[in-house]
């Protein structure tokens, strides 16, 4: 309960995997966690290192059979591939990786509280029909 009210990732991620252990919707509220944090982290991540590390070495690159961003020598690697941003992928970076990791805070707090309602309907039907034979 507190983990659906609570805007820490931390304690979001204790109850995902607390649940996870409790069925096919607690893994896949848990791997939903893990993908958005890792996406919106990641993204804010390589837009603070940006700044320190070569040019060639982090940003979005678009070209023949190549849509890529984040940290990563594709212009070396492949022939016609270029990064398109430059500095621009800094805000960029940091402003989708702050969505997404809002945006990721919000589902699985609503997850969690449709995790813990739906638990509490199957709890309340079983133990009412518990003493009743078929």
């Amino acid at each position: 309960r507190a983990a659906s009210r609570s805007l820490s990732p931390l304690l979001l991620l204790q109850a995902t995997l607390r649940i996870a252990t409790k069925g096919i919707a607690g893994a896949a509220i848990f791997v939903v966690a893990m993908m958005g944090y890792s996406l919106g982290g990641g993204l804010i991540l390589t837009a603070l290192l940006k700044p320190f590390l070569p040019p060639a070495l982090t940003g979005l690159w678009i070209g023949p059979h190549v849509f890529a961003f984040g940290i990563g020598a594709y212009a070396a690697d492949h022939t016609g591939v270029h990064e398109v941003l430059g500095v621009w992928y800094i805000p960029i970076a940091l402003a989708f990786g702050g969505v997404i990791l809002h945006v990721t805070t919000l589902a699985i707090r609503k997850l969690l509280r449709v995790f813990a309602r739906a638990r509490n309907v199957n709890n309340a039907y079983w133990s009412s029909n518990a003493g009743v034979s078929v």
